[in-house]
């Protein structure tokens, strides 16, 4: 169920267009840890490929852009939703609760699944933003808050 060249360069330069506008995936939330460098409360620095947001366990997490599921893994009790915007990808990971299914089209704040627990008991999922060579930051594609 390809998606026809017209309707990707289309995609793409919406999506493109509203960088920096993008709806959060959760209506109420806050970033964990940024994009890039975070150091840790040990002084520990880490370098991560997304943005990881806490939100209340449960809270619906929501497409951040119209799309068409590529993927949806399950991994142990979480799983990981991959939407594709023409060239670009939206992923969401630490989610439970996903009944779509791959190549399922999904509009802007559509539910894909709900925040799941992180290893330290908080709710909290990751979201990437990448093309198929390039993880971009998230926070530079989404809305300020």
């Amino acid at each position: 169920m390809g998606r026809s060249a017209s309707s990707n360069i289309a995609t793409n330069a919406s999506f493109e267009k509203n960088r920096g506008g993008l709806p959060w995936p959760v209506d109420r939330g806050y970033v964990l840890l940024h994009y890039g460098n975070n150091k840790l409360p040990n002084g520990t620095i880490i370098n991560i490929s997304c943005t990881s947001v806490g939100a209340d366990i449960g809270t619906p997490v929501k497409a951040i852009f119209d799309g068409v599921v590529v993927s949806v893994k399950n991994i142990d009790d979480l799983q990981i939703v991959i939407v594709q915007h023409g060239k670009y990808f939206s992923t969401y990971s630490n989610i439970g609760n996903v009944t779509l299914q791959k190549d399922q089209t999904v509009k802007t704040g559509q539910v894909l699944g709900k925040v799941l627990s992180n290893d330290d008991g908080i709710g909290a999922f990751d979201i990437y933003i990448s093309t198929e060579t390039n993880e971009l930051n998230p926070e530079s594609w989404l809305r300020p808050r």
